[in-house]
């Protein structure tokens, strides 16, 4: 399946989105920096907030991503024609994805027992409740059973799972009633049940941008909007479609919180984030420098995700005493590729991908 969203862009994204998810993590809220003289200038302290919450977009990049990868692997599965490859695709996807994690989450655990003490009492009273617990945290399934949890923003990787797992049904669903009916059908299915808006931590919360990342792969849509001309003169063509693009990333911002996120959550994970991501592919990644650091953001993307939280509450003292805004998360970002390049180094010397590749292709094998 040719596409014109290359791996290096992908990475870029990748890269976007964690620098938005510092940030919102950061500014989400007044509560995170209480007790801090921070400087906002030239900026209003409600402004600054007002964006660390149109930030959470982060969330959807990824699953955007998640989304095109994913319908690009698929896509030429289906030429093989064999119902077991699907199982075996799901499974091999589930692994590769949650193997990063498997790795860092029990470390962090340590370092959190070795700063803290080793009692975790929020997680249960018996020893055997909270290694339970644990457990379940280590291996990735509390953000979907809602159990206990060492980070709150480790609740994406039941997500990532939820992305993976449905794709061969969305597709199904696309090949059985059409592309619109199935867009019309997450839009409807939780309205009609009377689930309505599942939370900013669901994964199916934005399984509708998921969908139109698989769409965006399927059918080169990034590719059409590059040899779209609205006007017989390039130029002109040029000027009013990044006028359009930066209008709808403006209306974005501005509208973030103007429209009732429980009523209609579609607008802010799905319509806002595209134009962003649309914005950042066709523009933003031409200058090449900035995509450099973009893509070097997205291939560390993972373990930051992974760990900046921790850093930004266990050094916490330290880094908001810098005031300055929008320095903070500048400095978790570099702090956390730093803790990055320590997790790859312990990967490599330890051989766990070696033996993550390994248990992929006795899979392979055994099919």
């Amino acid at each position: 399946m040719e596409t014109r969203l290359k791996k290096e862009d992908s990475m870029a994204l990748k890269g976007v989105a964690i620098l938005l998810m510092v940030f919102h993590h950061c500014y989400r809220s007044a509560e995170k920096f209480e007790g801090y003289d921070i400087i906002f200038t030239p900026f209003r302290e409600t402004w600054i907030v007002q964006y660390g919450m149109y930030a959470k977009i982060c969330v959807s990049i990824f699953a955007f991503v998640s989304g095109y990868g994913l319908m690009s692997g698929y896509g030429k599965l289906l030429k093989k024609d064999n119902p077991r490859n699907v199982t075996k695709w799901v499974g091999n996807h589930i692994i590769s994805t949650m193997s990063g994690y498997w790795f860092v989450a029990p470390i962090c655990y340590l370092v959190y027992g070795i700063i803290y003490g080793f009692e975790f009492a929020k997680w249960g009273e018996s020893r055997f409740e909270k290694l339970f617990y644990i457990f379940l945290d280590c291996i990735g399934v509390s953000g979907i059973l809602d159990t206990k949890s060492l980070n709150g923003t480790w609740w994406y990787i039941g997500a990532a799972v939820i992305f993976i797992a449905a794709v061969p049904i969305l597709v199904a669903l696309m090949e059985r009633f059409g592309v619109l009916e199935c867009l019309l059908g997450l839009f409807c299915f939780p309205r009609i049940m009377g689930l309505g808006f599942l939370g900013g931590r669901n994964g199916y919360s934005f399984l509708m941008i998921v969908l139109i990342g698989m769409l965006c792969c399927k059918y080169d849509l990034f590719a059409k909007y590059e040899s779209w001309k609205p006007f017989q003169n390039q130029r002109m063509s040029q000027i009013f479609k990044i006028g359009l693009v930066l209008f709808l990333v403006v209306v974005g911002v501005w509208s973030s919180e103007k429209i009732k996120l429980s009523v209609l959550w579609e607008y802010k994970y799905a319509v806002i984030p595209f134009a962003v991501i649309l914005f950042c592919v066709e523009y933003i990644f031409r200058i090449p420098f900035i995509k450099r650091v973009l893509t070097f953001l997205g291939k560390h993307s993972g373990n930051i995700w992974l760990t900046h939280t921790f850093v930004r509450d266990w050094l916490g003292n330290y880094i908001w005493s810098v005031k300055l805004f929008w320095a903070v998360p500048l400095i978790i970002c570099g702090i956390s590729i730093a803790v990055s390049l320590i997790i790859n180094f312990l990967k490599k010397i330890t051989g766990y991908n070696t033996m993550i590749q390994k248990v992929l292709q006795c899979m392979e094998w055994g099919s």
